[in-house]
């Protein structure tokens, strides 16, 4: 996982900064340090990191039992919203973690309800209405929620935790239905290459924007993201060093 953050990250850097490499140490030390100091083209760099701390955590804490499990999960939860956790800039942003983990272990926790509702229609129109709910009042001011994981940026432990559950079942539920239809082989070759579009999907229109000049619309944007970065998979796939370096696969 972290083989391809490295190989992404320099050669991100080498071909923005090609006339002048006398940041190179500066970069890698940034690399090394990650978290929401990484922004413009390595804006999504701090996902990876977190991934693999939540993972490393969760399997070291599934070890006990699931008493033990919820408590912990549910005591980083509330300590990551502190105050001086979230003002410390961490490392890998190690401190987001402590709400990751959260969301993650629901993922497993919840699997059983998953697949027994995957494909209920009343649990999703349900989820939708109180979605649109939550929407309207966030925007007429009755809540102030906001959740943005990458700058630590979160203020309420228990609608942190309930307002994105909302979008749980819907998620799951349009996911299912899409595969009913011819459009499942497209997003099979999109996902197949999923970590190359995370890694590119910036550099690539920053790239038009500031070196060709071009700016982007929203829908070329998207267009853009997904379009080039899946080819350069498909090249990346053909060999096995390639594979290794930019897929993280054999």
């Amino acid at each position: 996982m972290m083989l391809p953050y490295f190989i992404y990250g320099i050669a991100i850097f080498l071909i923005f900064n090609f006339d002048n490499l006398s940041m190179f140490k500066e970069h890698l030390i940034s690399l090394i340090y990650g978290g929401s100091s990484l922004q413009g083209p390595y804006g999504i760099f701090w996902f990876i990191t977190v991934l693999l701390l939540t993972q490393l955590l969760f399997g070291i804490i599934s070890m006990f039992n699931r008493g033990i499990q919820i408590v912990v999960i549910g005591l980083l939860f509330v300590l990551g919203h502190w105050s001086y956790i979230i003002a410390f800039d961490w490392p890998w942003n190690a401190n987001v973690v402590m709400i990751a983990l959260t969301y993650y272990s629901l993922g497993y926790y919840l699997k059983p309800l998953i697949k027994k509702y995957y494909d209920s229609l009343i649990v999703t129109l349900v989820s939708l209405l109180l979605i649109i709910i939550t929407i309207y009042l966030n925007e007429t001011g009755y809540l102030n929620f906001y959740l943005n994981l990458k700058m630590s940026s979160y203020n309420n432990v228990m609608l942190d935790l309930i307002i994105p559950l909302l979008f749980f079942m819907p998620i799951i539920y349009i996911s299912n239905f899409i595969t009913k239809f011819p459009i499942k082989e497209i997003l099979k070759v999109i996902g197949r290459y999923s970590i190359v579009i995370m890694y590119l999907h910036l550099p690539v229109n920053i790239f038009f924007r500031n070196v060709l000049g071009y700016d982007v619309t929203v829908f070329e944007f998207t267009a853009f993201g997904v379009l080039i970065p899946v080819i350069f998979g498909y090249l990346f796939s053909l060999t096995k060093t390639t594979r290794l370096l930019f897929l993280s696969a054999k």
